[in-house]
Parts: C-alpha cells; structure tokens; sequence
C-alpha cells in the first residue's frame, strides 16, 4: 500500500532480508544495511525514497533487482547522500551505481565510465 512509512520517520534495517517493494510509494528514514540484503524493484513501479544515509555505517551489500528507473529510489536529496563506500556495496542487476544530483539511484551502464570536471 502507499505510505504505509508516510512521513519517513521510521528507519528500515535490512538484515540478510528480501524487501520487495511491489508497486507502492513508500518514505523510510534512514536505511541500514547488517548482512547482504536485496531489494526487490519488480517493474519499477515503486518508488522508495531514504533520508541521506551518508552517516550509517553498512556492513553488508545491497542488491536491487528488477528495473531501477530514474525515480525509483531515493537517497537524501542530492548526490552526497550515500558514501563511495556504501555505493560501492549496492549493485543493480550486477551492475553499480551512482546517486544523480537530486539523489536518485541509477545503474551505470556496461562498460568504463569516465568522469572529467
């Protein structure tokens, strides 16, 4: 159901679980990572957003599978929301990831990325 987690205030702690996201729009506070966790995006109809997480400290790998579209799951509000460290250990299909500026995460293509600023 949509916002059943309304307003973001409750944290959501994955610990070597599967949370399928089915098709609702729900806001968590923070998100927590303890062993390797999936999420589960189906068609990408869901949408998930998370308070910037950038301050938890995850030992565990997150796998997202299903379609991750490009406002499908939220970090905080920008591209500083989540550490290299923590984008490091989220893959999507197999593949990384990264935050857009407003937060939202994205697989990265196949292949080498370069990033020239």
């Amino acid at each position: 159901a949509d916002d059943v987690f309304a307003g973001g205030t409750n944290a959501l702690v994955l610990s070597g679980a599967t949370l399928d996201a089915g098709t609702s729009r729900n806001a968590f506070d923070t998100l927590d990572i303890l062993t390797s966790s999936t999420l589960a995006m189906n068609n990408g109809s869901a949408t998930l957003s998370f308070a910037d997480c950038r301050d938890m400290k995850w030992t565990g790998t997150l796998a997202i599978t299903g379609k991750l579209l490009p406002n499908t799951l939220r970090f905080g509000t920008d591209q500083n929301s989540l550490t290299a460290s923590q984008l490091s250990a989220i893959t999507c299909r197999g593949y990384s990831v990264r935050l857009s500026a407003e937060g939202y995460l994205t697989q990265n293509p196949p292949g080498t990325i370069v990033v020239v600023r």
